[in-house]
């Protein structure tokens, strides 16, 4: 996972193997990077070939905080495995390419 900061803007992406054995160094980062001056967070995951349900409930707790936190979300690419894996718990639209959730 690579999480860069430009102009107020988080942009993580995501790659490779996004599981259980790289989740907690991946809540790290992201919890550094994110601050009271976020004005946007974009989560690319073009490039996931496997992901699992800790690394998911991970996402889902990001997007949640910048829900509360009125933080611009988007989700950009797609990816076979990750979309494997919101189907299996019935999040298929939670996650979906393309998709911006404005906060208002």
């Amino acid at each position: 996972m690579t999480v860069r900061r430009r102009t107020g803007r988080l942009s993580i992406t995501l790659h490779g193997e996004s599981t259980i054995m790289n989740v907690e160094d991946a809540t790290g980062k992201i919890k550094k990077a994110l601050n009271g001056k976020t004005k946007g967070i974009s989560l690319n995951i073009k490039n996931i070939r496997e992901t699992d349900t800790s690394y998911l409930q991970m996402l889902i707790s990001l997007k949640k905080t910048a829900s509360h936190r009125s933080i611009p979300f988007e989700v950009r690419g797609e990816s076979e495995a990750f979309s494997r894996i919101c189907r299996l718990y019935g999040l298929d639209g939670v996650f979906c390419a393309g998709e911006s959730d404005n906060n208002g």
